[in-house]
């Protein structure tokens, strides 16, 4: 049995989404965000490089340690992943550690 082929977009593809309304809320949000776009990227950039400094001080404090050298070998290795979910003055970065 032989399907006819069809082009063009797939039917999905004209039936309209429905998105809600703006709220006021939303609207001075983003008003906001556009206001305060610089000052919120230079104190996220700022947090960012504090984070990492603490990272490089806390990386350096453990392999310093006499205990560290005890567990210590050339194929031991530590990854660290870091994700961050927000632009706002708020935002939540996940550490993922793994020690493979």
């Amino acid at each position: 049995v032989e399907k006819a082929m069809t082009l063009g977009p797939p039917k999905e593809q004209d039936v309209p989404l429905q998105i809600p309304t703006k709220t006021k809320l939303y609207v001075e949000n983003t008003q906001r965000e556009r206001d305060k776009a610089t000052d919120m990227h230079r104190i996220f950039q700022h947090d960012l490089v504090r984070l990492r400094l603490k990272v490089a001080e806390s990386y350096v404090k453990l392999i310093t340690d006499k205990p560290f050298e005890t567990y210590a070998n050339d194929t031991a290795s530590l990854k660290i992943d870091a994700n961050v979910a927000g632009l706002g003055p708020n935002f939540r970065i996940r550490l993922r550690i793994l020690n493979s």
